[in-house]
Parts: C-alpha cells; sequence; structure tokens
C-alpha cells in the first residue's frame, strides 16, 4: 500500500484500513470460531464422557461407602447381640448370687442357732 501524505500517516481512515487487510492476512492465521458440528459433537460427547466418570467415581466412592457401613452396621448388630447374651447371663450369675447369698445367710443363722443350743 502507498501513502499519499503525511496526513494519510498521521490518521489511517477507515478506507485505507480496509485497504491495507490484504497485507495483514496471513493464509496460516485463523480467525474463525469453531462452528463445526461435528467438532460441537465430539467436544459434546467429550464432556459427556468426562461427566460419565466423575459420576461413576462418585458412585463408586459411594458403593465402597455403602457397603463399609452394612459391614460397620452388621458387626455393630453382631456386638449388641453379644452384649445382650452377656447382659441375659450377667443377669442369670446375679440372681443365683442373691440365692446362693440367702442360702449362707439362712445356714449361719443355722450354725448360730446349733452353736448357742450347745
Amino acid at each position: 500500500m502507498l501513502l499519499s501524505s503525511k496526513k494519510d500517516l498521521a490518521m489511517p481512515t477507515i478506507v485505507s484500513l480496509v485497504a491495507s487487510l490484504p497485507y495483514f492476512q496471513r493464509p496460516f492465521t485463523k480467525t474463525s470460531v469453531l462452528a463445526i458440528p461435528e467438532i460441537a459433537t465430539a467436544s459434546n460427547e467429550e464432556n459427556l464422557k468426562k461427566a460419565r466418570t466423575c459420576w461413576m467415581e462418585g458412585m463408586h466412592l459411594v458403593n465402597e461407602v455403602s457397603s463399609h457401613t452394612r459391614t460397620h452396621a452388621q458387626i455393630l448388630a453382631l456386638k449388641q447381640l453379644k452384649f445382650e447374651e452377656c447382659f441375659q447371663f450377667m443377669k442369670k450369675l446375679r440372681q443365683i448370687h442373691e440365692q446362693v447369698e440367702g442360702e449362707a445367710q439362712r445356714l449361719r443363722m443355722e450354725v448360730s442357732l446349733f452353736s448357742n443350743r450347745n
């Protein structure tokens, strides 16, 4: 492009700018936005795949937590049953102890009465 005067050099006009565009364009420069449907579909599929992967990882973690919780609940239930069995056993032992104590008290009284007679 040839500049005709110093005025063109100082302040370019729209006409001079438009005329200079071919000099600034390069064949390897791409300035368009990707609007090809296949690329958009591929991008959507990639996003869907990423979302699906994240969702599956999340479900895997939920399953792990659920399995761990279920196992923990079963262990607690077994411990609760064992505790109940031990508690019932201790109640029976206490009843037996009270019976034995009552019998021992009765026997001591008989012994003391028998020794007082003699």
